[in-house]
This record gives structure tokens, C-alpha cells and sequence, in this order.
């Protein structure tokens, strides 16, 4: 017998089980058994081979593993997405030439991912803190490249991300936009190798006021039982503090049918005082049944919904409960008839009659008649209990054999063994944390084909323990609390505490250890709680694929059917996410290597919430049981503000004091005066609506920064680093302050100037990059259009523009190509072509040429664009200036931009110098141009000619008109320290047709060029030169690796210089720090030699040494 789980996972090592059964006459020495996995279809290998040897000394059974890796998956061509699988091939000489093979399928599904956020709901403009947690299927610490993805309310993707963080734990933040609509986000992860492990968590965005108090709707029995004449609840009030509420309960009373249309039942509503927090309610069926004027028969199948109102009597504060989970039934208990095993009648009587149910149940069939029945106590085991299962063996032929058990756990193989088979046996089983959650006891004995398996339930606890506890749990307001944290082992420890107002709001998406136990029933292969109509299917019921003497487990059965997956059902949640603190002290960081700080301390009048996650890498994963700290004092002051004011707007504050004292307190309550508001701590003499009377106005000074500083020095590093800023207000608003970063970031990553700013900068400009993109899709129309507001009609330019600068960002950040495609307009190309002969004015040709520029194959009709549009081109030749329209206007800015545009792409520099010049003057004072577009096109046009334009040397070379050459002209060029001539360049000076030059020569900084002739008149070379990109060249070794702030550094031992720049003194045996961005994928590995070359760092540190960065002009 070869078993199997009856999925195979790639990624993970599967184990496999081998028993051979020889009677009582065992063959002697080894048999020799090979094990591998293929491909069916091409008959190549999916796996390793291994070779194992039965024996007597392992009594002819063995547990071994293979892996379908990913390479081997591609390796053997398993490409075929839906229906999967792999073959189990087994060879022996005791089969003789054909090998034993049994088919199972393939999953992608590997490990588990815990999806986290600091709150289960936040109001526009606050910040999401997400983590995810990266383990294995044994739910151990593992490092995988994870791809992870933020959809807003209405489903847009607005954020995709790969990340790898060796630590298994991946940190993002995410800023929600002030005009996000209210609504459900979700984040989505899966490892990028495996698309099918996918984990989704969500939380709830829109504007709210933590509340002061709970309300809580609890029913006596969760059932509405028609025989009974009433229904009976409760309704509590709860401050979050632990008091109780004195106030009023209004109750509403309806139902909600099963297509989920739900009716008030108006005169039930009901008025009750809080007695002690507590109001006790009862509803009487005959008042629901008179008021839907219907038999109570019809209410079976729907549902009681019950609405509580509670106005707190001090502060005349409002809090609503709904309950929507009470069912109409006949009976409270539900016969499960999804297991149909021999014929049955079920019976329930009751006072007012009975109810007859019929279930057809099967019985176990057994061809040679033989039978193994398995008995365990009815409990749920604790690890270190021990499990007691009695056998009873029935069977027509009495034979002296063994059983064979296999103890199986989230589909693998835990243990292989036998029992020598007598009428009765006794087998214990010692249970482990291994063995959580439920595992599976699976009997066989293979002569008589005896098969049975049971399902045992064990105590969700976790392997490797994690507990909170602190000394004092109520403390006053800005007092500390210790927090003491037990792990089992060395583990690394996130923490986070939170308000539990918030779960008043919304209590989803809360990480629980439930929430952790039920991801853990994702690996368990088994169909049901033990049993089967045979053999073949106890073993595939229990998790297995198998292939034995007797038969094999068919492909197409090796599925799980619907109704059987019944084994338990446990509280689902959805993950909520913690932020983690760190340990202060030495001795506590040797605990958790990742290090704690003690929590803040609180100072609402509040209950806090303090939840833990640890991570070991030989214990595993563990989700605490959070401790609640509450923070309280006796005597308080409550003031309840709203979300936000208006300016102008009058605003009744109404403080409340509560003294849950002994005693009497006498005290005064004043407001402090504050700048900015007009209220009762301003001064004495206010009129009552504390507005001022008569005529008054106010002064608003409105500032402005525009995208480009002076054009002077936008380009500039102080100036670029100006146009990297955060996105705000409408769609207009928002690409005026999202498109010059992106401008910024081409414009720097392509001219290498990242060294000028600071090194966390292009970090920076991605992230605001992302919240543009985030933000600019809250504008999107359905249709694909943008308008100022989504009220506002849709804006052909704007959307124009959106498409561009999103298309741009594709470059940088993830971006929902549909998206754009969905906003483009079709078949432009065959309108502009049809439309080039009539146009006339300098905008339209401008648009129209450099569209086809950028899309047209036909060069006929691109040339005849452009150079209609340089007929119209204006400017003052000796200023060597072009530009095209009316000077002075933003169209003509505009308009120029464009046509610069599309000649730096046709590559003409002249003209295109020419219309920079003119560009770059039009600038108002500040910086700005004349309106939103014609600045982003300018800004756009701009970057992009210092991009394209390479640094030149001018050359002018005359003489004398009477003067005599006796010989050839040398001009002798000292170049600028770091510059290099483009050999290609000198060469087609060189040796073109027009031979400007007859020769040249170029070496140590110095560049000599050879004329055969001279002309009378000046005339102008130019030869473009550039920076070289490799400057020092070092073989190191990797002696130590930190992370600072946003940064890998590097502690690396020089080897070998290979070569030398403003690192003068380094030699071999000296110490150089590299740094790395983290957002960079690459990552170097301690005692490792590696060849880097690059540029000198701009920055040295304490000891005079150049920092070296490592970026995209760096080679390692």
C-alpha cells in the first residue's frame, strides 16, 4: 500500500507512506522502491527520484517526502489550469516491469498569509497601517514574495504591490483620500508563486465619533420557537468604560422575510427605563400574528428583527443596536442529513404534536465480508493527553495479521505503525500540538481489505504559546501599566492596542485565534468525520490517494463533495491589523529578537484592547487571547464633538460630568479661551448665540505653490524637489499636484541628479505617486471619464490628461492598465488623419502632430503634420527663440510645449533649443505659467528636453579672411572633470560624406580635433558628451547587514580596489558601508564576496569615508 495526501501542493514537501504485507513469510533482505512524480500527459518528471529499502528492521513500512517545486513544475510542462495533476509512480522488481500509478491533483495553494490593519474603520484622510504575516503550511516563518492589491469601495484597484521582507512580515501604509466614498475596502494577498494561496481582509471607511457607551440586544434562547407563546430579551447599556448607562431603550419591533424584504410591525414599538444598565422585553406571537394577519406557519424560514434606541439622560446622547439573527422555527434542533449511510426513522414529539423524518442510510459494503469497527471516547483531547481507540476486527477467515494505522494532520502524514491484530485491541495515541487542529486515525488491514478511519477533535491551542497579562488592569488616565508577555522559546512579538470603542462601530476584521484555526483547516484534506461506503473511499475520505495489490483512488473521486465537508464549523472573522512596539530592554529583546516598547500610556476614559501575534521559527504562529486594560476614573468630564465644524458654523458643546464617587463633589466648569473660536472663553460681554451682531467680515490670505518654482531652477535638485508633493482637492487639483512628480522622478531617474537630494526622496515621490493614482480614480465616471467633481460634467482634456500621466506611472507604480483603456477614445488616429489637410491653427497642428508622432507608422503623414506646423512658427532669430500663437497667452505656452515635444522625438535639437529658450522665459512671478494645462505641458515639455538634450560642446573654428593655413587646424579641448566624448558621435563627424573632421584623438581629459580646412566665416560644431557611468570598481566581502530608516546598509570589507575616484586613500583590508533602498528587490548576503562598481557617493560619514549608494547605476 502507497498512500498519499489527495492533494499535492506545490512548493511543499508531501509525505508519502509505503507498507508492504508478506504474511508469515516475509521475503529476506532489502526491497528496493523508487518513488518519483510525473507528468502524464509528456511522461517527464515533476520530481526528484528517490530510492527507499523495506526490511525487517523497519517492518516493511516507511515515511518518506517529495517536493514539486515551481521549476519543476514549468520543467515538466504542467501548464494546464483547470483539471491539474501530477502522476505517483512506483516501481519495484516485486511488481515486476510495470510500476504501480495512481493519479493526484496539483494546487497552488501554499502556506498561509495573515492580512492585518490597525482598525477595523477609519475616516477619510486617516492612514491604514497593513501587515501581512508570510508562513509556510506548517504555519512556520517563511520568506516569500508576496503580491498584494487595495481595492476602494467602488472595486478599483488603487495599489499593487510585490514585496519580500525576510523577517516573514511585510509592512505598507495606505492614505485614504479626504473624498473617498463611504464604503468596504479590501486587500487582497497571495504569494506570487502561487496565485491560488489567496488571503483578502477588508475595513470600512467613512466619517464617525467614537461612542461613549455600547448597546447590546441579548435573547434569551437565539430562536423564535413558534410553540412558545413569547420571545423573551434583553437590551444593556454599557459605557466603555465597565458602568453602566442611565437612559431610555426605545424598541421597534419587525420581520424580515426570506427574499429579505423587511416589515415594520408599527403599535409594537415599546418605552422602557434602564434599571442597572438593563431593560427586560417580551414579545408575544399573538401580537406578531395579528399584526401580519397571517397563520404563524408563514413565519417559518424568516427572521425577528428587534431595533434598540438608548438616549443617555445626562448628555441626551443617542446609540442603535439591530438584532437580524432570531429564526422562526418549529424545533430548535436540525436533523444533519447530508451523511446518507441504513434506513431510519427519526421521531420528535413534543406537547402540540410531532414531527416524522426519513433518512436513508447506507451501509459499509465489503466484498470478502471483513469489517474493522473503531471506537474512541466522545471528548476534545488537550496535547499531552493520551487517546484510547478499541478494535474490533470481524472477519470470515481468521488469519494471523497485523492493522496498519496512519495518524494524518492538515493532509500530511504524522506517523506510520502496526498492531498485531487480536479479537479486541487497545491503541494509544499520545497527542501533540502538532496534531492541532483535528486529526485523523486511519486503520487498514490489507489482506482482508479491513479499512475504517475516525476524525478526533483536539483543543484549538497553539503550538507554540503566547500569553498576555499585566499586573493592574484598570489604571487612571496617563498612568503606565507593565505588560508582561510569555512565549514559548525565542520569538518575535507584534503588538497593538485599540480603543474597543471602535468595535461599538464596526467588530469585523478583527484578528482573533478562531480566525487563526479556521485558516488552518485550509490544508485539511479530509471529507468527512470517519467512515465510508469502502474501502477505497474510508481512505479518500480521510485525506489520501493511494495505490495497493487491491485497487488505486480514481482522479475523478478524489474531490471532496460538497455535503461532506461537515466535520465543525468555527466563528469567522475577518483579520484585523496591530501595530507593532518594541521591547526597551536588552534582556527582553533576547526573548523577542524583534524587540518591544512598553503600550503609551492612554487617557480617554476608555477600555483598551491589547492583542499580540508571535512568530517562531520552531514553535510557529500564535494569536493571543488580547487582555483588556481599563482606564477610569471616578469623577470625569465627557464632551462629545462632532466629526468636523464649518467655519461659521455654531456648535453647542455640552460637558458632562459623571461622579461615580461616594460623595458629593463641588466643582466649576469654564473654557479656556482659544484662538480661532468665538465661545464663552473669549471674554465676558458675548451675546448668547455667541455670533457676533451687526456687519462684520473676515480676511482669507490664500497661498498658492505653483508646480514649477521659477523655470530657472525647477529643474534644478532644489527645484525638483519641489514638484514632488502630496496630491489634494478635485480631479484638477489633484493631477496638477500629481503629474510634476511624476515629470520629476522621469526627469531625475533619467539624468542620474537622485544623488543631489535627499536619499529617502524618490521614496517619497513614489508614495505621493500612489495617492494620486488612489486619488484620481475617486473621480472616475462609469463610463471612463473624469470630470472637476464626480457631480460635474466629464472633461475631455482632463480625461485626456489622466490617461497620459496614469500611462507614465505605469513606469513606477502599478497601475490598472483596464482602467486606462476604458478612458481612451478609439479610431483617433483615423480621424486625425482625414483632419491634417484642414487644419490651421498652431494648437490644433501642434496636437495633431504630436499625436501622430507617438502612434502613426506612416511617416508621410507624420512629416507633412510637422512640417505644416513649423510654416507657423514665430520668433525673434537673433534671440534664437521659436514659439507658435499668440506670445504672452497660455495657449501659445501650451501650443509650444507640444510642438518641443514632438521635436525632441523627432530628434531635432536646433529648433528644439530654440523653443526651450522661449519656453523657459514665459514663466509669471513664482514660477507658474497661465492656467492648470498649459503649466503641466510646459512642465512635461521641459523635463523632457533636459532628459533628451545631451551636454554640448560648442566648437567654432575661423579665420582671417586673408590669412594663410600652411597645414592642418589642431584644436585642443581641456574637457570638464567626469565629462567624456560619445565615440559614436566623433566617429560620424569623422567619417560621414561630409568629413568635418579629418581626425581626432581623446585621452587624459583631452580631446584633440584635426581640420583639413578652415573656413573664412564662424561656424558652429557641437559634440555631445557624457558623464561616465562606472567610477569606483571594489571586490568586497559583506561582514555585517542593518536597516536604517529606509535603507539596507551594507558593512563590507574591501578585497581587492579594482579602481579608484574620489576615494583616494581607500586600499584593500578597509571598511566601506553600501546602502540599498528596501524598496529594491535585490538583497546581498553576509560572507559573500561581490564585485560593485558604480558612482561615488555625495556624503561621507563620522570617519571621512564616502557612503556608497547602490541603485540602477550601480552593478553588483
Amino acid at each position: 500500500l502507497v498512500v498519499a495526501p489527495r492533494i499535492l501542493h506545490v512548493g511543499v514537501k508531501e509525505v508519502i507512506g509505503i507498507q508492504f504485507e508478506w504474511g508469515s513469510s516475509p521475503p529476506a533482505g532489502n526491497i528496493k522502491v523508487d518513488l518519483s512524480l510525473r507528468n502524464q500527459l509528456s511522461m517527464t518528471d515533476c520530481s526528484e527520484k528517490k530510492s527507499l529499502f523495506l526490511n525487517k528492521e523497519n517492518d516493511y513500512m516507511i515515511l518518506t517526502d517529495l517536493k514539486l517545486s515551481p521549476q519543476q513544475v514549468m520543467t515538466c510542462d504542467l501548464k494546464k489550469e483547470k483539471d491539474r495533476y501530477v502522476q505517483l509512480v512506483v516501481k519495484s522488481d516485486v511488481f515486476g516491469s510495470k510500476p504501480k500509478v495512481v493519479s493526484i491533483p496539483v494546487a497552488y495553494q501554499r502556506g498561509y498569509l495573515f492580512i492585518q490593519t490597525d482598525k477595523s474603520i477609519y475616516t477619510p484622510k486617516e492612514a491604514v497601517n497593513i501587515r501581512v504575516f508570510t508562513l509556510d503550511h506548517m504555519m512556520r516563518p517563511t520568506d516569500e514574495l508576496v503580491t498584494f492589491s487595495i481595492f476602494n469601495a467602488q472595486g478599483l484597484q488603487v495599489r499593487k504591490t510585490e514585496r519580500l521582507f525576510r523577517n516573514s512580515i511585510i509592512a505598507e501604509k495606505l492614505q485614504i483620500p479626504d473624498i473617498s466614498t463611504p464604503g468596504v475596502w479590501k486587500i487582497s494577498a497571495y504569494c506570487t508563486n502561487a496565485p491560488e494561496s489567496n488571503f483578502t481582509a477588508e475595513f470600512e471607511v467613512r466619517k464617525y465619533v467614537l461612542p461613549n457607551f455600547e448597546v447590546k440586544i441579548i435573547p434569551e434562547v437565539p430562536y423564535f420557537l413558534m410553540s412558545e407563546k413569547s420571545f423573551s430579551f434583553k437590551v444593556e447599556a454599557r459605557f466603555v468604560y465597565g458602568e453602566h448607562v442611565t437612559g431610555v431603550a426605545y424598541v421597534r419591533v419587525g420581520v424580515t422575510a426570506q427574499d429579505g424584504n423587511r416589515y415594520m410591525l408599527r403599535g409594537l414599538e415599546s418605552q422602557t427605563e434602564l434599571q442597572n444598565g438593563e431593560a427586560n422585553l417580551n414579545i408575544r406571537k399573538d401580537d406578531i400574528q395579528n399584526k401580519i394577519a397571517q397563520d404563524g406557519e408563514n413565519l417559518l424560514g424568516s427572521s425577528l428583527y428587534i431595533a434598540a434606541s438608548v438616549i443617555e439622560k445626562a448628555s441626551g446622547v443617542l446609540e442603535e443596536k439591530e438584532l437580524t439573527s432570531v429564526k422562526f422555527v418549529s424545533s430548535p434542533y436540525k436533523l444533519d442529513s447530508s451523511e446518507k449511510e441504513c434506513d431510519i426513522t427519526v421521531k420528535a414529539n413534543s406537547d402540540t404534536g410531532s414531527e416524522t423524518e426519513k433518512i436513508i442510510l447506507h451501509p459499509y459494503t465489503s466484498t470478502a465480508g471483513n469489517y474493522l469497527y473503531m471506537d474512541i471516547p466522545n471528548q476534545v483531547l488537550n496535547p499531552g493527553e493520551t487517546l484510547k481507540v478499541s478494535l474490533k476486527v470481524i472477519t470470515s477467515k481468521e488469519q494471523n495479521v497485523r492493522n496498519i494505522y496512519y495518524i494524518l494532520n492538515k493532509g500530511a502524514l504524522l506517523s506510520l505503525g502496526s498492531i498485531k491484530r487480536t479479537e479486541i485491541n487497545d491503541l494509544s495515541v499520545s497527542v501533540k500540538t502538532s496534531m492541532i487542529p483535528p486529526f485523523v486515525v486511519a486503520f487498514y488491514h490489507l489482506n482482508s481489505e479491513i479499512v475504517a478511519s475516525v476524525w478526533v477533535d483536539v483543543a484549538d491551542v497553539c503550538e507554540g504559546k503566547l500569553t498576555l497579562d499585566a499586573r493592574n488592569q484598570m489604571i487612571q488616565p496617563g498612568e503606565s501599566f507593565t505588560l508582561n508577555i510569555k512565549t514559548e522559546g525565542k520569538a518575535s512579538v507584534s503588538l497593538s492596542i485599540i480603543d474597543t470603542a471602535v468595535y461599538i462601530l464596526n467588530s469585523r476584521n478583527k484578528l482573533t485565534p478562531d480566525k487563526m484555526f479556521k485558516a488552518m483547516n485550509l490544508y485539511d484534506l479530509g471529507c468527512s468525520p470517519g467512515g465510508g461506503k469502502d474501502f477505497k473511499n474510508v481512505l479518500i475520505d480521510s485525506g489520501l490517494a493511494f495505490v495497493s495489490s487491491a485497487g488505486y483512488s480514481p482522479l475523478n473521486e478524489l474531490n471532496c463533495r460538497d455535503s461532506q465537508r461537515k466535520k465543525r464549523t468555527t466563528d469567522s472573522h475577518t483579520l484585523a491589523q496591530q501595530k507593532a512596539l518594541s521591547y526597551p530592554t536588552s534582556e527582553l529583546k533576547r526573548c523577542c529578537h524583534d524587540g518591544m516598547s512598553l503600550p503609551p500610556r492612554p487617557d480617554s476614559i476608555t477600555t483598551w484592547e491589547v492583542q499580540a501575534v508571535g512568530m517562531s521559527k520552531d514553535k510557529g504562529f500564535c494569536i493571543a487571547n488580547p487582555l483588556k486594560v481599563k482606564v477610569y476614573k471616578g469623577f470625569h468630564i465627557y464632551l462629545r464633538v462632532p466629526y468636523s465644524v464649518k467655519r461659521f458654523e455654531q456648535l453647542e458643546l455640552r460637558p458632562i460630568l459623571y461622579n461615580y464617587g461616594g460623595t458629593d463633589i463641588k466643582v466649576r466648569v469654564y473654557m479656556e479661551q482659544t484662538k480661532g473660536i468665538c465661545s464663552p472663553g473669549s471674554g465676558e460681554d458675548l451675546p448668547s448665540n455667541m455670533i457676533p451682531d451687526g456687519d462684520f467680515h473676515s480676511s482669507v490670505i490664500v497661498t498658492m505653490d505653483t508646480p514649477m518654482n521659477t523655470i530657472n531652477n525647477s529643474l534644478g535638485a532644489e527645484g525638483v524637489d519641489k514638484l514632488i508633493r502630496v496630491p489634494y482637492g478635485c480631479a484638477e487639483q489633484t493631477m496638477i499636484s500629481t503629474s510634476p512628480g511624476v515629470y520629476a522622478l522621469r526627469y531625475l531617474d533619467h539624468t542620474g541628479k537622485w544623488l543631489m537630494l535627499p536619499p529617502d526622496r524618490k521614496d517619497q515621490g513614489l508614495d505621493n505617486m500612489r495617492q494620486g493614482y488612489l486619488r484620481i480614480l475617486q473621480f472616475k465616471k462609469k463610463d471612463g471619464s473624469y470630470g472637476a467633481w464626480l457631480h460635474r460634467e466629464s472633461s475631455t482634456w482632463l480625461t485626456a490628461f489622466v490617461v497620459k500621466v496614469m500611462s507614465l506611472c505605469r513606469n513606477y507604480i502599478d497601475v490598472d492598465v483596464e482602467q486606462i483603456r476604458l478612458s481612451v477614445i478609439s479610431k483617433a488616429v483615423d480621424y486625425l488623419r482625414m483632419k491634417v489637410d484642414t487644419l490651421q491653427h498652431p494648437y490644433s497642428l501642434a496636437l495633431a502632430s504630436y499625436a501622430l508622432t507617438l502612434t502613426s507608422k506612416d511617416s508621410v503623414l507624420k512629416d507633412k503634420a510637422y512640417n505644416k506646423l513649423m510654416s507657423l512658427a514665430q520668433g525673434n532669430p537673433n534671440r534664437k527663440e521659436l514659439y507658435f500663437g499668440h506670445p504672452g497667452s497660455a495657449l501659445a505656452v501650451e501650443t509650444t510645449s507640444y510642438a518641443l515635444l514632438v521635436t525632441l522625438l523627432r530628434e531635432n535639437i536646433r529648433d528644439a533649443e530654440k523653443m526651450y529658450t522661449w519656453l523657459s522665459e514665459q514663466q509669471n512671478y513664482g514660477g507658474g505659467f497661465k492656467s492648470t494645462q498649459d503649466t503641466v505641458m510646459a512642465l512635461e515639455a521641459l523635463s523632457e528636453y533636459w532628459i533628451r538634450v545631451k551636454l554640448l560642446y560648442e566648437v567654432c573654428l575661423w579665420k582671417k579672411p586673408k590669412a594663410q593655413l600652411s597645414g592642418m587646424a589642431i584644436v585642443d579641448i581641456t574637457l570638464l572633470s567626469g565629462i567624456e566624448p560619445v565615440i559614436n558621435d566623433l566617429e560620424k563627424l569623422a567619417k560621414s560624406s561630409e568629413r568635418y573632421i579629418s581626425h581626432y584623438e581623446h585621452h587624459s581629459g583631452r580631446l584633440l580635433l584635426y581640420f583639413d580646412k578652415v573656413p573664412d566665416s564662424r561656424e558652429r560644431q557641437m559634440f555631445a558628451c557624457y558623464s561616465p557611468g562606472v567610477e569606483y570598481g571594489y571586490r568586497v566581502m559583506v561582514k555585517d547587514i542593518q536597516e536604517q530608516d529606509a535603507f539596507i546598509a551594507y558593512d563590507a570589507t574591501v578585497l581587492e580596489v579594482l579602481q579608484r575616484s574620489s576615494d583616494e586613500k581607500i586600499k584593500d583590508g578597509d571598511t566601506r558601508v553600501f546602502y540599498q533602498r528596501m524598496s529594491c528587490k535585490m538583497r546581498l548576503d553576509k560572507e559573500k564576496e561581490y564585485l560593485i562598481m558604480g558612482r561615488d557617493g555625495l556624503t561621507k560619514d563620522k570617519q571621512g569615508h564616502i557612503r556608497y549608494i547602490l541603485e540602477k547605476n550601480s552593478w553588483v
